[in-house]
């Protein structure tokens, strides 16, 4: 008999979760890979990394083709509309954010990732575990999509949710569309091609959340989850502060493991996650104290140091064990305890306490902190329709809660615990910033989420709802094929999906490094700035950077560190600046402005001219007309333009006309006319090792008045009357002459170089010496001088 679909299937089949897992355990696996190739600095380590976020992807969407294929009669179709789903979400990130000219946590992460790999150090002020992503990015995938790395990853976004929806009982079909939806909301279009810790940090929690709820199924441990809790519990404070916030999520656990089965294996199982937990967080005070202990920790402990911070820690997770050891002990009258509504009782209290104490903190009224911000971020976001379906689910998540759903209950202490974190920053919606959606991150990393999963709630009593009234299952799906298409189209809104789609922060900044690199390679240089360019990087009056630290900063990291620095006013860089070299060890100069530049001396030679349109969209605007521009509507926020006309020089060598140059001691720059197949000698001179070995003239004028004499001493060591070589001298491919030599001793040539051959020549300024058949052609002296005629 054929098999009929069912697409209101409640029940996964266990192929399907068994590959959910395998991919859940391979994306840990990758963090932690990850952080240890970025700590061993090892290349095979990060490339053995991106494996293993390629094979959590086919693992996770495996396991849910293998769920929805019970669904849908044709495998093709299927195929087809996975396919539809991963293109398009790759599509709408293709244009990736950069932070080379930002100075913050999203650019630590991208300098800390870079230079890792560069210069095998860490040099992030940061948590690392980002910085380690974008290591891997780098490797991979070079400076100019070094951001892919965080769009994979995130990928994992669509299988993971799909898998908790279908575990908060929604059907496969609504579950699909569901996961679907996650990739086009602008907040996920927007983060996941950034180094911001907010997507790792969302797909973590809900990957610990996928494991908690497995545990809490059955009364025994299994390896597999004891495995990845403890992988989770070490990662997360590598990731962000708040995963001190970890061991609140494990004692809930631990605790309706007691309520429910009352296993003492739960007990040594949460007591060794707890103090994982702690040990991690000590680890990284040890790597990262400054930012720990001045940007985080003081916020609570006042006058934070590593010792009282951790004896903080530490006695917090002995109470927790003695707390759960009382349970233990106490099993029998705990078992007997309505849990569910202590539960759901201690979240609203909870909430309702910290509202109260940071309204106080933070000088603003009870009813913004307790939900007006987190409406307005939602409403922000999403648009009213939605939100009003989200708050209906929130309460549909209360309710099941109560009842004992362990998936609801689990997402409401995650609402909880993490509601501390969300009313400390006190963010609203229209707090501005010169990142655009900069605050909503705050509410992307967990609350978005939570309350996608209440939407998904309430779409599903929908649904059912209709299923009451209604007897024709063809009549159902249309009513609410059509009501979740009006709700959509009605809610979002269409402008800011399109930014997120199209804009990206500073996008296409990395071709200043990639431009300059690919003439220089890894050199050091001079850099040349118009005084006065700044970028405003945040809200804060001192929130600003000088285009020399942003551009010195990253070009060290790519090996290409600024020896000296001029700043000056932009006219002069117009009208052109007799600019002297400032070091014997560069070869290169850059010059940096809003306007054409250019700098004058005999000594550089222009190279190349780069024209860098450098855009950015603010969140709403940090100017004081600002509110003029947006009128409180974020799609029409203020775009700052800031274009730089970047000129690189080389510093070509000086000789003094009518004097030999010496070949002891020569500056950098004077061997640098010396390029393809020559090797000094030490007290003699250089050795041609080539056929054809060639030298850079580019000391000699444009538009010269009069011809040039260029004087060479030369000997061929191998050179007889048996075997006498011929020495051709070109200039620019264009011979001018040609010479005999039948013996190894010093001869002299002159060969002129006239003014009307210079003028003809476009581009490099080059001597060939050809020596026919190959010899040892060594040059003893260099003389260049100008013509008496």
């Amino acid at each position: 008999m054929k098999k009929i679909p069912n697409p209101n299937n409640k029940y996964m089949p266990s192929l399907s979760e068994f590959y959910f897992f395998w991919g859940i355990l391979f994306l840990v696996a990758t963090l932690a890979a990850s952080l240890s190739s970025y700590y061993l600095y090892s290349s095979i380590g990060r490339q053995f990394t991106f494996v293993l976020m390629i094979l959590s992807l086919i693992m996770l969407f495996w396991g849910m083709y293998q769920d929805l294929k019970i669904s849908f009669k044709s495998p093709y179709i299927l195929w087809g509309i996975l396919f539809v789903i991963i293109t398009t979400y790759f599509l709408q990130r293709a244009e990736m954010h950069r932070f080379d000219f930002m100075v913050g946590d999203a650019s630590d992460y991208f300098a800390a990732g870079i230079c890792s790999v560069t210069y095998s150090q860490d040099i992030g002020y940061i948590l690392p575990l980002s910085a380690a992503i974008t290591a891997v990015g780098y490797e991979i995938f070079g400076i100019k999509n070094v951001l892919f790395s965080y769009i994979i990853f995130y990928l994992s976004s669509v299988p993971i949710f799909y898998y908790l929806f279908r575990k908060l009982n929604l059907s496969a079909y609504l579950s699909l569309v569901m996961g679907t939806f996650l990739i086009f909301i602008p907040l996920s279009i927007w983060y996941a091609k950034s180094s911001f810790t907010e997507p790792i940090w969302q797909i973590l929690l809900f990957v610990f959340l996928i494991n908690m709820y497995s545990i809490s199924q059955i009364n025994t441990l299994n390896w597999k989850n004891i495995i990845v809790t403890y992988m989770i519990f070490f990662l997360a404070p590598m990731l962000r502060v708040e995963g001190v916030f970890y061991s609140g999520l494990l004692t809930f656990l631990a605790l309706f493991h007691f309520w429910k089965y009352s296993n003492y294996k739960i007990f040594i199982f949460s007591g060794i996650g707890l103090f994982i937990v702690a040990i991690s967080t000590h680890i990284t005070l040890k790597l990262r104290p400054d930012y720990l202990l001045h940007r985080q920790f003081n916020r609570i402990i006042p006058h934070a140091t590593e010792e009282n911070v951790m004896i903080a820690i530490y006695t917090l997770t002995i109470l927790l064990v003695f707390i759960l050891l009382l349970v233990y002990l106490f099993k029998k009258v705990y078992s007997k305890l309505p849990f569910p509504l202590l539960v759901t009782i201690f979240s609203i209290t909870s909430k309702l306490g910290l509202a109260y104490i940071y309204a106080i903190k933070k000088h603003m009224s009870f009813s913004d902190m307790l939900f007006l911000n987190e409406y307005e971020l939602a409403v922000g976001n999403f648009g009213l329709p939605i939100t009003i379906m989200m708050i209906i689910g929130l309460v549909l998540l209360y309710m099941q809660a109560l009842r004992g759903h362990i998936l609801s209950l689990l997402l409401v202490v995650i609402y909880t615990i993490f509601y501390i974190p969300f009313v400390m920053q006190a963010v609203t919606f229209f707090d501005p910033h010169a990142f655009f959606f900069y605050w909503n991150r705050y509410y992307f990393s967990v609350f978005m989420m939570v309350h996608l999963f209440a939407l998904g709630l309430s779409f599903q009593y929908l649904y059912a709802t209709l299923s009451k009234y209604i007897s024709s299952i063809k009549i159902i799906d249309r009513s609410f094929i059509t009501f979740f298409i009006l709700i959509i189209f009605s809610s979002m809104n269409i402008k800011l999906y399109t930014l997120s789609v199209k804009e990206a922060h500073l996008k296409g900044s990395y071709k200043l490094y990639d431009w300059v690199q690919g003439y220089i390679g890894e050199q050091p240089l001079d850099l040349v700035t118009e005084s006065g360019i700044v970028y405003k990087q945040n809200a804060r009056d001192d929130g600003k950077e000088s285009i020399e630290y942003l551009i010195g900063r990253t070009f060290n990291i790519y090996k290409m560190p600024i020896k000296n620095h001029i700043s000056t006013d932009s006219k002069r860089l117009i009208d052109g600046l007799q600019y002297t070299s400032l070091s014997k060890e560069v070869n290169y100069v850059l010059c940096v402005s809003t306007h054409p530049c250019q700098l004058k001396n005999i000594t550089i030679s222009k190279v190349d001219t780069l024209i860098l349109p450098l855009e950015w969209r603010e969140h709403f605007g940090l100017d004081n007309n600002s509110s003029k521009i947006h009128q409180g509507n974020l799609s029409k926020s203020v775009v700052k333009h800031l274009p730089l006309h970047a000129t690189l020089y080389r510093v070509v060598p000086h000789i003094k006309l009518g004097k030999a140059l010496s070949f002891k001691h020569m500056k950098p720059s004077t061997l640098s006319m010396f390029k393809e197949g020559w090797t000094v000698l030490p007290d003699s001179g250089m050795l041609a090792k080539k056929k054809k070995s060639v030298i850079s003239l580019a000391m000699l004028r444009d538009n010269p008045t009069t011809d040039y004499i260029l004087t060479l001493r030369y000997a061929i060591m191998d050179a007889t009357k048996a075997s006498a070589k011929t020495v051709l001298f070109s200039y620019n491919a264009e011979k001018i002459k040609e010479v005999s030599a039948d013996s190894p001793y010093t001869r002299t040539v002159q060969l002129r170089l006239s003014k009307k051959l210079i003028r003809s020549q476009h581009g490099e300024k080059e001597l060939t010496i050809e020596t026919v058949p190959s010899g040892n052609f060594i040059l003893r002296s260099l003389t260049l001088s100008i013509s008496a005629q």
